[in-house]
């Protein structure tokens, strides 16, 4: 998904997180993947779709999803998470909670901008 994604492009078209049962994933991916775009497989748990608010409900109708979200998650959801899936849904949902991306002093600017230092020569040249 395109940078602006996050919140909404076309639409109101959006990044939602599904958490899969792990007895039903296959059969519930297998569905999503029919009626969703996949932005994310990051395990055969958690996916990341592309969606509407109005999907959520749809979604969590699915035969094995245990969790649909656009941006906040129950605690016991997270804790049935093995780590780098729990790692995976802590960022994603830092990113969304964030909305904008980070602005940055000289975001843009040429290396030589007045008021900024160019950065280092590579090791070895001088």
């Amino acid at each position: 998904m395109s940078g602006q994604g996050i919140e909404g492009g076309a639409g109101g078209r959006r990044e939602l997180l599904v958490i899969l049962s792990g007895d039903q994933a296959e059969e519930g991916f297998r569905k999503l993947s029919s009626d969703y775009k996949v932005h994310h497989v990051v395990s055969n748990r958690v996916v990341v779709v592309e969606g509407a608010q109005s999907d959520l409900a749809g979604l969590r109708a699915i035969p094995g999803v245990i969790a649909a979200t656009a941006g906040d998650l129950s605690p016991g959801v997270l804790n049935g998470l093995d780590d780098s899936e729990s790692l995976f849904v802590a960022a994603w949902l830092s990113r969304i909670k964030e909305g904008a991306p980070k602005q940055r002093s000289g975001e843009g600017l040429n290396w030589d901008a007045p008021g900024f230092e160019p950065p280092d020569p590579p090791a070895g040249n001088s």
